[in-house]
């Protein structure tokens, strides 16, 4: 549920960001919004992305409530450890949203003024499922690497892939030297279909939302 407030948070701040940025280059203002509208929205998500990882990889916290895992985190890592993975989530998230976006405003201009205004929310909703798939396929390591981050180490561990003590570089390369490149890329088929639809609610929402309150 968290993700509907910082959802809303980022695009507060990357439409806000972007009339301050009127009048600049394009990309700039595109590359500048996103890079600003991600620290919030990180800021709120870290906490509670951290937690669904750890249920969904640490068999002893499955049967947790979120709130009980998190006191349970604060108490042995500190109010630091609901952050572990947070830079890994930015710098997957930042590239990600840049493809996403460059993709779904590129669609627009080369796609909308050839069709109708009818429904045309729902086929920028469509547009949006395109950029958010065509975004995932290219980031998808990078996504691997946060999760990875974020999941706990273990003693009986046999991989040194996991837990916050690595940087990305250090990461990425231990994920290639234990399992193989192809690793990088685990999962890519629900990654795929979960940004199809994410993207499209995502946009769909956004759009739907804009024309709403009489936006551009």
């Amino acid at each position: 549920l968290i993700g509907v407030p910082a959802g809303a948070l980022f695009f507060g701040v990357k439409d806000a960001t972007a009339v301050l940025c009127k009048g600049f280059n394009e990309d700039l203002v595109e590359f500048t919004t996103v890079a600003v509208a991600n620290g919030p929205y990180w800021f709120i998500r870290s906490p509670t992305e951290l937690i669904k990882v750890r249920q969904q990889l640490d068999g002893t916290t499955i049967n947790m409530t979120g709130i009980t895992l998190a006191k349970d985190i604060i108490q042995k890592e500190g109010l630091s450890g609901l952050y572990v993975g947070a830079i890994e989530s930015y710098a997957y998230a930042l590239p990600t949203d840049l493809v996403k976006f460059y993709v779904y405003r590129k669609l627009k201009k080369s796609s909308l003024p050839l069709t109708s205004t009818k429904n045309l929310v729902a086929k920028k909703a469509i547009l949006g499922s395109i950029a958010s798939a065509s975004a995932q396929l290219v980031t998808t390591p990078l996504d691997v690497v946060r999760t990875r981050a974020m999941e706990k180490r273990t003693p009986q561990s046999t991989t040194t892939t996991t837990g916050g003590d690595l940087s990305i570089p250090e990461r990425t390369l231990a994920i290639i030297r234990e399992e193989g490149v192809g690793a990088l890329w685990s999962g890519i088929s629900p990654r795929l279909l979960r940004a199809l639809v994410s993207g499209g609610l995502q946009f769909g929402s956004y759009e739907f939302t804009k024309k709403a309150f009489g936006g551009p």
